[in-house]
């Protein structure tokens, strides 16, 4: 039981991390402590191997400038 706990307090531990280490980088942060507190250690090196997330590409349909 003590291990089960353990495990589970570790695991939270690796979900906020993750989390907050996506919300630095401009990732989702609600995937991210999920994938945290599912794969741990290894959701963090993933996070920290990504690095920033690029902006997103304004798409020529978005309506900045119009053209006949």
């Amino acid at each position: 039981m003590l291990y089960l706990i353990i495990g589970w307090v570790i695991g939270a531990i690796f979900a906020f991390l993750c989390a907050f280490m996506a919300k630095n980088r401009g990732r989702n942060p609600k995937i991210w402590g999920i994938l945290g507190l599912v794969f741990s250690v290894f959701a963090v090196i993933a996070l920290a191997i990504m690095g920033e997330a690029s902006p997103p590409e304004k798409d020529s349909l978005s309506g900045d400038e119009t053209t006949i």
